[in-house]
């Protein structure tokens, strides 16, 4: 796993050199940018709703259950708009030229922001590390309300576990995985953690489901999701403190999916899990756990991909076996079905190297490119077979049906210069590129955004065609407006001034716009919707319009 670290600092006031959103107005002019959405036919309902129209990037069949609110304005009810984890905001204007709309500071939200903020019914929600959700007007900033489900755990609490003391660095530890809506229903479902009432050691905190009506703001139910075999770490149990929550929520089919991985240091006994319970709350948990002794984390930003039929993709982290065991699936890509059995799976020839030096797989999240014929998987740097000990940072096409077992992917290619880490989650669209619409999968490299050319033909293979142009863009990046955005960080080994918010050209890279913000969180991704880009900082929200 990897640090989940913020960059808090001091906000920068100087420029940088590139273009703000009101300096951008002659450069974007100057590049005469031609993109847009074009309307597709969709086979499921979808979280980001029916594309509509504006030139040269189309939004196919989305993999999603979720249905949108009635109006015409962009929603973002779930992570990166779809259970296919595109990033593609199909509806919104054009952003190649905003300004500051808002902004919503700490005096007014309390808490670290990890999750990506969500967009519906003229509110922008954001979910706290002090176990808060808040509704902002969309329009104003100003908070309509605010809703505590629980009290978040401390670090003295979580540290004092077995084998715990000096790991994890999100303290307090409350809700850090992105929230869904079932905007059918109105009602928001949350995974948050808590030190339980009348506890205040590690054996008080546990993990719960918070099921939200957004209408009135009332907890329609509250449900602990911890496996029933938690326990001290010994006989095959595992510590609830010593896991961590970290992963986007998935809504297929009626059904809320979580993941858990474990806290920055790899510490005690955890293991990757799914999770899921009925919209309803009631019923049994539905439970998968990887099969390894401990280690295993599904811990990226994104979350379950979930396709049409409703089956799901996780990524894990390193798992504990190494050369000369058997495979535990770390390191790997795993189908699983609704009922959570898995389906296939796919791990790099290289797993157990992978596993012995911290390399995961799952430090991205799977994503289901347009059409649903591919799936895109990269993590971190690793040494593949037959390059004679080159370090490389390697990308996977597999075939979503059958994901290809151990070293058999349909592609593998280079992503990142310089070998670099991905984190997070990726973004994909169809972009007309030299008058011919192609699929581009955006990724975030340490050193900046990066496109990538996907060759869907009998031998499918990508190929990267542009970096950012300017500064390092290294956050989880999005569609919306005509532009690609990302958030540098200044985590990850990026290089650069961090606390940017950049727009970029889908075709070429070049950075068109740039904002400065306050001090932002690891992994932070920007969320458009209602004609607005939002983004989650340690102080609070910033908003731009055109």
């Amino acid at each position: 796993m990897h640090r989940l670290m913020s960059n808090r600092g001091t906000r920068a006031r100087r420029r940088h050199g590139w273009p703000s959103g009101r300096e951008a107005l002659a450069v974007a002019g100057a590049a005469a940018l031609a993109l847009a959405l074009t309307a597709c036919s969709s086979s499921s309902a979808s979280a980001a709703g029916t594309s509509t129209s504006e030139p040269n990037v189309s939004h196919p069949a989305t993999a999603t259950s979720i249905a949108v609110a009635s109006d015409s304005a962009q929603t973002l009810v779930t992570y990166h708009y779809g259970n296919d984890r595109q990033g593609l905001d199909s509806k919104d204007p054009s952003f190649r030229h905003i300004v500051v709309a808002w902004t919503t500071n700490s005096s007014k939200i309390s808490g670290a922001i990890y999750a990506e903020p969500l967009i519906y019914d003229g509110m922008v929600l954001v979910v706290t590390e002090e176990d808060d959700l808040y509704a902002l007007n969309a329009t104003t900033g100003a908070v309509k309300w605010k809703l505590n489900v629980g009290k978040p755990a401390q670090s003295d609490s979580v540290r004092a576990g077995p084998g715990l003391s000096g790991c994890g660095d999100i303290f307090p530890l409350g809700i850090t995985g992105t929230p869904v809506i079932d905007a059918k229903t109105g009602v928001l479902y949350l995974a948050a953690e808590e030190q339980a009432a009348g506890t205040s050691t590690w054996t008080g905190v546990r993990h719960v489901m918070v099921a939200v009506r957004l209408s009135d703001h009332r907890i329609v139910w509250k449900r602990e999701i911890d496996p029933s075999h938690a326990g001290n770490g010994k006989n095959g149990t595992y510590i609830v403190a010593a896991e961590q929550q970290r992963a986007a929520l998935s809504l297929v089919d009626g059904r809320v999916y979580v993941e858990y991985g474990g806290l920055v240091g790899d510490c005690s006994i955890y293991h990757g899990y799914v999770l899921s319970l009925p919209e309803s709350g009631r019923g049994a948990l539905g439970v998968y756990k990887t099969p390894s002794n401990r280690e295993d984390a599904i811990w990226a930003t994104s979350g379950a991909a979930g396709d049409a039929s409703g089956d799901l993709f996780v990524a894990t982290g390193n798992g504990a076996h190494g050369p000369g065991q058997s495979f535990d699936y770390g390191d790997a890509v795993i189908k699983l079905s609704p009922s959570l059995k898995v389906m296939s799976y796919f791990a790099p020839a290289t797993w157990a190297y992978l596993n012995d030096h911290d390399l995961d797989l799952g430090s991205d999240g799977p994503t289901l490119l347009p059409g649903e014929g591919l799936l895109f998987q990269s993590g971190k740097a690793g040494y593949a077979k037959g390059h004679s000990g080159a370090k490389e940072s390697w990308g996977y096409l597999l075939n979503p049906k059958s994901l290809g077992g151990i070293g058999h992917p349909l592609f593998q290619g280079s992503v990142c210069p310089n070998a670099g880490y991905v984190f997070g989650a990726n973004a994909a669209a169809i972009v007309t590129v030299h008058g011919a619409p192609r699929i581009l999968v955006f990724v975030p490299c340490p050193s900046g955004t990066v496109a990538l050319a996907v060759k869907t033909d009998a031998h499918p293979s990508f190929s990267r065609i542009w970096e950012a142009s300017q500064g390092n863009p290294n956050g989880p990046p999005i569609v919306a407006g005509g532009l690609v955005w990302a958030i540098s960080t200044g985590a990850d080994k990026g290089g650069g001034p961090a606390n940017i918010l950049y727009g970029m050209d889908p075709t070429t890279g070049r950075v068109l716009v740039t904002e400065e913000l306050a001090p932002v969180d690891h992994f932070v991704t920007p969320a458009a919707g209602d004609g607005e880009i939002v983004v989650g900082t340690t102080d609070g929200v910033e908003a731009f319009r055109p």
